[in-house]
Formats: C-alpha cells, structure tokens, sequence
C-alpha cells in the first residue's frame, strides 16, 4: 500500500541485538547478567539460540514498521540502550537492546479532561448581571450540586451541556487562551474562579490530566502529507506533458 510506504518512511530505523533462549528462567538469569554490566553481545555469543549468535545477536538496522509486532511494541518510544523484559515468542524468550535508533519522530502532548459551564451576554443580560447569575451557579457546585445536572440545566454551550459541560480531552491550543489559561492552572477536582473568554462567562473543572503518546498520528498524518505531495507532483508532471504534447501538435499543424 502506498500510506505503508510513506508511514515507512517516517518510522525510526533502530540498530537492534537480540538472544534467543528456551526458557524464562535462563532468561531472567541473562537480564540479571546483563544489570550487573556483562556486555550484551558477549552473552549473545554465549547463550543465545538463533541464526545470529555469532554476530553477538546482531540484527543490524531495521525499520520500526518492519518488526515482528511483538517487537516493535517492546521498543516503540524507546532510547538508545534500552533492554526489554524477556519476549514470549513462537521460538522461546528473546530479550532485545537497542543499541542505536535515527530518523526518531515523536510527539507527547499533555492533555486536560475538562468540564465546564458557560453564560453568554445578551442585549437583556450585560455582563454584571450574567457574573452574578453565574456565580449562583458555581456557589451551588461549590456547595456539592451535581456539576453534570447544573450544566445540563445552566450552560449555554451548545456543545457540551447536553454532555453535563463535558469537553473530553483537550489539548493545548484547542480552545479559547482565557480557557487555556484557567485549565492549566486549575488543579484536577478544583472549580475555578469565573472568568471572561471570546465566548462569553466560565467556570470550569478539570477532571484529570494526563500526558498522550501521538506519534502514531503523527507520522500517519506526515505520510497523508508525504502522498498528497508525491499525488500534487505526479498530477502536475502529467498535465505539462499533456501540454507540451498539444503544443507540438499545434506547431505541427501550423507548419
């Protein structure tokens, strides 16, 4: 598939060792060996059990996209030097290092799930009269209310108050920067203060936070990019042919 070829591209190509042993208990034995500082591709040589032994388990460099998927789960986001645990596989146990990696692409985004309750100026409503209609509302989620029933009932966000003010995971750059603000310096399970945004008045909870491992999506949404650029100049290559080839036919005609 073309996407597989571009997604391809965009993986990190890691400098692999591996050993190969019958069963846990040798290959835990080897994982000790190899804390207490033996050198991994010596062990390999020793004890390990596959086609490579000789070379110190040597795997040389391979495509993170192009591993066994038991493999390159164990080694997804890893650094240089990393050891894996002891692998089941279909051969027996393999432990892994990484011994090198390039071509890294990674991205972590931190993440805030986030609950909220809007009002909105109206010619009938300024804004002192809708801070203090707000205010009533978030001293009753102070005092206990159902946050979920109170948004349901108050926010005039037509997206989230039939959800109880629920705006799921957001990340940074996603919302309003009054919002942005007040989200990051609110602690998980804290109502914050009322504040002003483009949208109107808030007050928020954050529910939990968390930090997101994108780099899936990212290299996916690199390779669509990849292709749309090869598809733009492969159409662009073919139109002046198309072009040239009617010009020569005009100047044919002429002459």
């Amino acid at each position: 598939m073309a996407t597989e070829g571009a997604v391809k591209e965009l993986s990190p190509e890691l400098f692999i060792r591996q050993i190969l042993v019958s069963d846990q208990i040798q290959a835990n034995e080897l994982i000790t060996k190899i804390k207490a500082g033996e050198s991994f591709s010596s062990l390999a040589k020793t004890y390990s059990n596959s086609s490579n032994a000789s070379s110190g388990g040597e795997m040389g460099w391979r495509n993170l996209i192009d591993l066994p998927t038991l493999f390159s789960n164990a080694l997804k986001g890893k650094k240089k030097g990393y050891i894996t645990p002891p692998l089941k596989g279909g051969s027996g146990f393999y432990i892994l290092k990484l011994e090198d990696k390039k071509g890294d692409l990674v991205r972590f985004e931190d993440q805030w799930h986030v609950r909220h309750i809007l009002m909105m100026t109206t010619k009938l409503r300024d804004e002192e009269f809708t801070q203090a209609e707000l205010k009533e509302v978030r001293n009753r989620a102070i005092a206990g209310e159902d946050f979920s029933l109170l948004a349901k009932e108050f926010s005039e966000d037509p997206g989230s108050s039939s959800r109880g003010g629920d705006l799921n995971w957001l990340s940074l750059g996603k919302t309003a920067p009054a919002f942005e603000k007040m989200m990051i310096e609110s602690n998980i399970g804290e109502i914050s203060p009322i504040f002003k945004s483009s949208f109107g008045f808030h007050f928020l909870e954050v529910l939990d936070k968390r930090t997101e491992d994108l780099t899936e999506e990212l290299i996916k949404d690199r390779a669509y990019g990849i292709l749309f650029s090869r598809k733009y100049d492969e159409e662009l290559e073919n139109s002046l042919r198309t072009m040239r080839a009617e010009a020569f036919i005009e100047f044919k005609e002429l002459d």
